[in-house]
């Protein structure tokens, strides 16, 4: 399954960023990738793209400016010559505490680096196949995840519609993933409890890796995924069904 062209992945220099950028790489895709903070991780990620002898672009931008949102889509336009062929938004940032502690700062800055984007880069960019990484804290409640979880609903809500409007030019799905072991992850009020809790009523008994969610994007990008559109896609080993 080849997926080739060119694709753009923000959040690239996150675990799961970084694994669908280097799967639709071994695919045969140019990839656009996006980071924010850490410019050596997005570099070293740059270069390992490369080895795998397709072009690779880098670029840093803060999404919560929306001046750098429009750069970089421009950006892209100039690197693919057009519209991309896949857009993998995996790109987020939040707060994480109790929801009485929440302001409206903290839902404005979350909403505007992780479900703004979603609705911005899909028009402007308009690429074949859109996938936005989300999370189960979307439908789930999670301890201190309110923010974040209320702002990847609204993405995933935003993907529907999107694929309805988008129609036929773009096909628009989530990945939502499970439990995955991450620095961010590991924020997480009750975050060791939560990895106990997950193998011991997991169907398949382990949590979720970045490259799971790396093979069912690169699928969803692909010319054998033409007809699904407007969907989430749990890639949670069946955690979801018995919370």
């Amino acid at each position: 399954m080849r997926t080739n062209g060119t694709a753009v992945v923000t959040g690239a220099s996150s675990p799961i960023g970084s694994a669908i950028a280097l799967e639709l790489a071994r695919s045969g895709s140019s990839v656009v990738l996006h980071g924010f903070r850490n410019v050596e991780s997005l570099e070293t990620l740059k270069l390992e793209v490369e080895s795998l002898g397709v072009t690779a672009w880098s670029y840093l931008a803060n999404f919560a400016d929306e001046r750098q949102l429009h750069a970089f889509s421009e950006y892209v336009t100039e690197c693919c010559g057009g519209s991309p062929d896949s857009l993998i938004i995996a790109s987020s940032s939040g707060v994480m505490r109790p929801i009485e502690s929440v302001t409206r700062k903290h839902l404005d800055w979350t909403f505007s680096v992780t479900s703004f984007p979603v609705l911005e880069l899909s028009i402007r960019l308009k690429a074949a196949s859109i996938v936005i990484v989300s999370s189960l804290g979307a439908r789930l409640v999670v301890p201190s995840y309110s923010v974040l979880g209320a702002a990847k609903s609204a993405a995933e809500s935003m993907v529907r519609y999107l694929a309805v409007e988008l129609a036929p030019m773009c096909r628009v799905n989530a990945v939502s993933a499970g439990l995955v072991k991450t620095a961010s992850a590991e924020r997480l009020q009750g975050y060791e409890h939560l990895v106990e809790k997950t193998l011991e009523s997991s169907p398949v008994s382990r949590l979720v890796v970045p490259q799971d969610i790396a093979m069912v994007t690169k699928w969803l990008c692909s010319a054998d995924a033409y007809m699904v559109t407007g969907n989430t896609i749990y890639v949670d080993g069946g955690e979801r069904l018995l919370y």
